[in-house]
C-alpha cells in the first residue's frame, strides 16, 4: 500500500473586512506531499497540496507545481469561497531517477467582493520542499537498487534466494527456506518452486497427466500414496494384477514416505527381460544352441569314426590279395 507522506503545503490567510480591507497571504511550511513516499523511476505519482482561505472574501486564482523548476502538468485555476473554505489542488507526475524539488506557486490571485476584485501580490506565494531520491528497480521485484545493496541482496536478480518470491514481497530475500507463499508439504521449498507440491513421489506434471491432484498425496483416499498406487484416483483398488494377456506385475509395496522404498519401476512396463519378448527366455536360447552343437558334435565324431572303420576293412583286403599272391 502507498503512504501518503506530507512535504509541502500551500496555505493562503486572508484577513480583514469590508471591500478595503488588507489582504494577508502566506504559507504554513512542510505541507506538500506525494501519494508515494518512495518512488521509484516510472511510478505514476500524485503530488497535492491544500490552499486554504480564511478571510472574508473569496478567492480566485491559479496554482502550478514545478519539479526542479519544470512545470508539472498544466496550471490549474481554483476558487475558494470565505471563511475557512479550502481546495486540494493536484498534478500527476512520472517519477524518474534522480534528485527532485518540488515547488508550488500561486498566481493571478484576485480577493473578490460584491463590487470588486483586488489582485493580491502573490510574490511570496511559493514553497519549495527539500529534496528527495527517486531510484530505480533494475530487476523490477518491487525494492529499488540501493536498498537491494544495503539488504545484501541482487539488483539485477528479481529473486535472489530463488525461493519463487519476488525479493520485495519476501519476508526474507537471501533465505531460501523462509517465505511467505504456501508449502504443502513442509519440505522448506516453496510451492511455488517445488516439483513434487505433495512429496508423493510424482512429478507435477506427472500428476497432472495421471489426473490425479498434486497438493494430495494421495488423491483416492486409500492409503498408498499416488506414485505406488496402480490406481491412483480410484479407491476400491490400488494393486495391479497380471493376466495371461498382460505380463505386469506389481509388488505389494508397503506405504513409505521415504523415496528409496517406493517400487522404482513405471507402471505399465513389463517384468520380462530383453530377451523374453519372442516367448523364449536367453537361458533357453543357451541351452538350445548348446544342444544343437552337442549333436553336430556327435554326427561329425560318428561320420569321422564310420570313416575310418571302412578304411581299415579296405586296408585289411589288400594285406589279404597279396599274401595269397606270394
Amino acid at each position: 500500500m502507498k503512504i501518503k507522506v506530507i512535504i509541502f503545503s500551500l496555505i493562503i490567510v486572508l484577513a480583514g473586512a469590508g471591500v478595503a480591507s488588507a489582504a494577508n497571504v502566506g504559507f504554513v511550511s512542510s505541507n506538500i506531499w506525494l501519494s508515494d513516499n518512495s518512488p521509484i523511476a516510472g511510478d505514476s505519482v500524485k503530488v497535492y497540496s491544500v490552499i486554504v482561505n480564511d478571510g472574508d472574501r473569496a478567492i480566485n486564482g491559479v496554482v502550478s507545481f514545478y519539479d526542479n523548476g519544470q512545470l508539472i502538468g498544466e496550471a490549474v485555476n481554483f476558487h475558494l469561497a470565505k471563511d475557512g473554505s479550502s481546495y486540494l489542488a493536484s498534478t500527476a507526475w512520472l517519477a524518474t531517477e534522480g534528485n527532485h524539488q518540488f515547488r508550488a506557486e500561486l498566481s493571478d490571485v484576485y480577493a473578490i467582493s460584491t463590487n470588486s476584485e483586488e489582485l493580491l501580490d502573490s510574490s511570496s506565494m511559493s514553497q519549495i520542499t527539500s529534496v528527495i531520491f527517486v531510484d530505480v528497480d533494475t530487476d523490477l521485484d518491487g525494492l529499488p537498487d540501493q536498498e537491494e545493496i544495503e539488504m545484501g541482496t541482487d539488483p539485477e536478480d528479481s529473486d535472489t534466494d530463488d525461493d519463487g518470491e519476488l525479493d520485495g514481497e519476501d519476508p526474507d530475500p537471501t533465505n531460501s527456506e523462509v517465505f511467505s507463499g504456501p508449502d504443502t508439504d513442509e519440505d522448506k521449498v516453496s510451492d511455488k518452486v517445488d516439483t513434487d507440491i505433495d512429496n508423493d513421489g510424482l512429478y507435477n506434471w506427472e500428476e497432472g497427466v495421471l489426473g490425479t491432484n498434486p497438493l494430495k498425496y494421495d488423491t483416492d483416499g486409500d492409503s498408498y500414496n499416488d506414485k505406488i498406487d496402480a490406481y491412483p484416483t480410484d479407491s476400491t483398488r490400488w494393486e495391479k494384477e497380471a493376466t495371461k494377456n498382460e505380463d505386469v506385475v506389481v509388488a505389494n509395496v508397503p506405504e513409505t514416505n521415504d523415496d528409496s522404498d517406493i517400487n522404482p519401476r513405471v507402471l505399465g512396463a513389463t517384468d520380462v527381460g530383453e530377451g523374453e519378448q519372442d516367448g523364449y527366455s536367453n537361458r533357453s536360447k543357451f541351452l538350445m544352441i548348446m544342444a544343437v552343437v552337442l549333436i553336430v558334435g556327435i554326427i561329425i565324431i560318428f561320420i569321422v569314426f564310420t570313416r575310418g572303420k571302412k578304411e581299415e576293412v579296405v586296408d585289411d583286403n589288400i594285406n589279404s590279395d597279396l599274401k595269397n599272391k606270394s
